[in-house]
């Protein structure tokens, strides 16, 4: 059998309930005979490392039309929806855009695949492969990744594995960068929805990167997946600004860093979770709003998720707390 796995979602639930889902299945249950496709956004080869093919569906305009929403994905149902009240907007959570991003990944399937026997495993729909759930069941049932009753991460239905860079993408960042990445740098990223936010809080980055910079280089990552309303990250500061292109790049950047000091906007934001996923702790600098959000359950993860070395590090912006670097 041919398992196809596709992640239609947010990468937050991709990271904390969905990868070591499928990597616990594979360790179980899969048979030698058996095959596993996984179908997700560009650069995740090393998150899913026990597959057999990964398919990058990021350059499909079906799913890049679309956005993330938990396991599955929404489109405005009418054009300028977005600048609208977040109350007040129209979505369609099902129909034509999910079915044309499952055509779209059976097409990119059957190109590579000529075996029939196929079993394709959607984020977006519910299901339970020997006693392990995949996506979200609704109303209120399983595939939470926080930890409240409403919206529960069960760590028993995951193995999770300390992520590694590819190591031949070092020398190429290096060029880019104009110096050796074995020097000390502080790495910062920030985390953006431009129409989702909780906090509205301001950050004034210069107050902290005005510091950073006297000790350090400092490393500013602008990341943009190119997916419709994805969160970003975007500097306009004089400093060192890097255009990663893919968690490839991303994930060199952070296991080399002295320090990883990330910054969040508006939620608690999936880059966050990164740096502990590879064994870095990241020091995180949001608003007390954010920190007091469900969202934002990071003791949970800290102990029962990161598990490799690294931690997510709290400072509350209102504070105005000296980081020690």
């Amino acid at each position: 059998m041919i398992y196809v796995f596709s992640f239609l979602g947010e990468f937050g639930y991709e990271l904390l309930n969905w990868q070591g889902t499928i990597r616990k299945w594979a360790t179980l249950h899969k048979q030698p005979e058996d095959k596993i496709i996984i179908c997700s956004r560009k650069g995740l080869e090393q998150v899913y490392e026990f597959a057999d093919i990964y398919i990058n569906i990021s350059e499909l305009d079906s799913y890049n039309n679309t956005i993330g929403d938990c396991y599955t994905c929404y489109v405005f149902t009418n054009k300028g929806e977005d600048k609208a009240p977040r109350n007040e907007w129209q979505i369609s959570r099902t129909g034509p855009h999910l079915d044309d991003i499952k055509s779209d990944i059976q097409k990119l399937i059957t190109e590579k695949i000529e075996d029939k026997n196929i079993k394709y495993i959607w984020s977006s729909d519910f299901i339970e492969l020997n006693g392990l759930a995949f996506g979200l069941e609704r109303p209120g049932g399983k595939g939470g990744i926080y930890n409240n009753r409403a919206n529960q991460l069960n760590i028993d239905n995951n193995e999770y594995i300390k992520f590694h860079p590819k190591p031949n993408l070092k020398t190429q960042i290096e060029k880019k960068l104009k110096f050796n990445l074995d020097q000390p740098y502080i790495l910062c990223q920030t985390g953006w929805r431009s129409h989702i936010g909780i906090s509205h809080a301001d950050i004034d980055y210069e107050s902290y990167l005005s510091e950073f910079i006297k000790t350090h280089n400092v490393v500013l990552l602008d990341f943009k997946t190119g997916r419709s309303h994805d969160s970003y990250s975007k500097f306009k500061n004089k400093y060192i600004n890097y255009q990663c292109k893919s968690f490839n790049e991303q994930s060199v950047l952070i296991k080399n860093a002295d320090k990883c000091i990330f910054f969040t906007e508006g939620d608690f934001r999936s880059h966050l979770y990164l740096p502990p996923m590879m064994g870095k702790d990241v020091h995180v600098i949001a608003p007390q709003k954010v920190w007091d959000l469900h969202s934002a359950p990071y003791h949970y993860w800290n102990e029962n998720v990161f598990k490799f070395g690294g931690q997510i590090i709290p400072h509350i912006l209102e504070n105005k707390l000296e980081l020690e670097i």
